[in-house]
């Protein structure tokens, strides 16, 4: 009798172990959406990362360490996707590194392919919409410091074909931002490209990021902005910066339409927040580290609704 209460013990201890894992408490993994570019069709292009109406390119593109804002590990990009079809320009090869200047001075200026790690080589899909939809897992993850300068993003495009769009990648403008080549015979080796095209516009893109230093108290929300009012039935973003990203930290927006309670938004756990507001709002972002502990919260935001007649009726 003793020695079967010991087993159903045993059992009972193990299950809340190991089958019943969901008791046991897991380090968070710090996640951050980061947008760099405008992020809307303002500024299109089929000239970046792809020139999609060519059968071969080569792109280097920099985007700044103080836009990226974080360090840790690259596990996704996303390019923002305006228009048209991947099928001719879908065979992408993709390599990260590091550069110590904001521009590509010259037409030779590329960061050689030893300084830069592939990380993904494929076919990408067309998209089904357009936004920040043109999604790259990285095969490995590249771990961004970013006291080692800006990071550049470098594609090589070996499709046979092109597509005739001539607007199919959202970009920003800038100053000497990016280097392409293209060319419907030859076919650039990354390892020996030939002379570029600098351009000043960089493309629109977003990097999933997640930290691998874990969070201790003192931490920070940082500064959350956003639109003072919008228009009913129209989407905004609301971004914080200055967060503390650190593992075992959670974030979470909350929302208030009388400035005193104050609700968790479901699922809204990123640092970016999209919202539409049919009446005004106040917002503001927490952020929580367990091992500190500490809870702190952003400033707050109160964003107001205008008048439908200010925004679809005609002067």
């Amino acid at each position: 009798m003793k020695k079967n209460l010991q087993l159903i013990r045993n059992g009972f201890i193990g299950c809340v172990l190991l089958a019943c894992g969901m008791l046991i408490p897991k380090k968070a993994d710090a996640q951050a959406i980061i947008t760099v570019g405008n992020g809307n069709a303002s500024n299109t292009t089929s000239l970046i990362p792809v020139n999609s109406l060519y059968n071969y390119t080569y792109s280097q593109q920099v985007y700044l360490a103080s836009e990226i804002g974080v360090s840790g590990n690259i596990t996704k990009l996303r390019f923002y996707f305006n228009a048209g079809t991947m099928l001719e320009n879908d065979d992408w090869t993709v390599y990260l590194g590091y550069k110590t200047t904001n521009t590509f001075s010259g037409s030779t200026n590329w960061v050689p392919i030893g300084s830069l790690t592939q990380v993904f080589s494929g076919i990408l899909p067309t998209p089904s919409s357009s936004g920040f939809t043109l999604e790259i897992p990285l095969t490995t993850p590249f771990y961004y410091d970013m006291s080692l300068g800006n990071l550049v993003v470098a594609i090589d495009e070996n499709s046979s074909g092109y597509e005739y769009e001539s607007t199919m990648f959202g970009v920003t403008p800038g100053t000497g931002r990016s280097i392409y080549y293209r060319s419907d015979v030859t076919n650039p080796d990354p390892s020996s490209p030939p002379s570029g095209t600098v351009y000043g516009y960089f493309p629109d893109i977003q990097f999933e990021i997640h930290s691998t230093t874990p969070c201790a108290a003192p931490i920070t929300a940082g500064t959350i902005t956003g639109a003072a009012s919008v228009c009913p039935g129209v989407s905004t973003t609301i971004s914080a910066s200055g967060y503390t990203f650190a593992q075992g930290l959670s974030y979470q927006w909350q929302s208030s339409t009388n400035g005193f309670t104050w609700n968790d938004i479901a699922g809204a756990t990123t640092p970016n927040l999209t919202t539409v507001n049919p009446v005004p709002t106040s917002y503001r972002f927490r952020v929580i580290c367990p091992a500190g502990p500490d809870t702190v919260y952003s400033n707050i935001l109160n964003m107001g609704v205008n008048p439908f007649m200010s925004c679809y009726c005609p002067n």
